[in-house]
């Protein structure tokens, strides 16, 4: 796992915080990374959606609702609040994640 932490940087980017890869992470790599992820305290879980190409990762963080969105054909991840009101949750996140890699 410490080589999955250690290939991953966090960057905050308007309403996003992108999920940078120094090398792009297969499908086993980022499904260890989304179990890794969904056990730490702060996050609860409300569904995870799997497809051909994609994961998504619906969870609560301070009572708000975000989404996590792997794509692997485009190579992109990032995690961004389904509740617009309250976007300052997400640098709040961005806060504690980036200080705590996953």
């Amino acid at each position: 796992m410490q080589q999955l932490e250690q290939n991953i940087q966090y960057s905050f980017d308007e309403g996003s915080i992108k999920l940078q890869c120094i090398n792009w992470l297969d499908d086993e790599q980022w499904i260890n990374f989304i179990e890794q992820f969904s056990q730490k305290p702060i996050i609860d879980i409300v569904s995870l959606e799997e497809g051909a190409d994609r994961h998504q990762l619906t969870f609560r963080f301070k009572n708000t609702l975000f989404i996590l969105n792997i794509e692997h054909l485009c190579e992109a991840a990032w995690i961004e609040s389904l509740e617009p009101e309250k976007q300052e949750k997400l640098l709040d996140m961005y806060s504690v994640i980036s200080k705590n890699a996953v």
